[in-house]
């Protein structure tokens, strides 16, 4: 074979980058039908909830940068990083619902989309190798 990846890693790797986009699904889902709630929960108007939410463009932008600056360097430590983005963006996610300020809001939303801006880019790398 003359790659450098024997094929069940592949395969491992292939398992791994399916449940990442699962999860990437999962965690991208859940913040529309939670905005209700959180504007609820923080006694605060939709408008201000929107603007929490669109931290997690930047937080994309800024991840993606981050994610295309190291991830290629790193080798197969990348799917480390890819594992470790996405259960940040997992535990960030299920402290969203303890959050008691749209400040707070504004950092968990703009983690959640660095975790996924890294994310994005190490399944894309994923199978690249020397």
């Amino acid at each position: 074979m003359s790659d450098s990846m024997s094929e069940p890693n592949r395969k491992l790797i292939t398992v791994m980058l399916v449940l990442v986009g699962i999860s990437q699904g999962l965690l991208n889902g859940v913040a529309g039908p939670t905005m209700v709630d959180l504007r609820m929960k923080l006694n605060t108007s939709s408008a201000d909830i929107a603007r929490s939410v669109s931290a997690q463009g930047f937080g994309i932008f800024a991840g993606a940068l981050a994610g295309g600056l190291v991830i290629d360097a790193m080798g197969t430590w990348k799917f480390l990083l890819v594992t470790l983005a996405e259960i940040i963006a997992t535990v960030t996610l299920i402290l969203m619902s303890f959050v008691t300020s749209l400040s707070l809001l504004w950092v968990t939303f703009f983690s959640v989309g660095t975790a996924a801006g890294l994310t994005s880019v190490g399944k894309r790398l994923a199978y690249r190798h020397k």
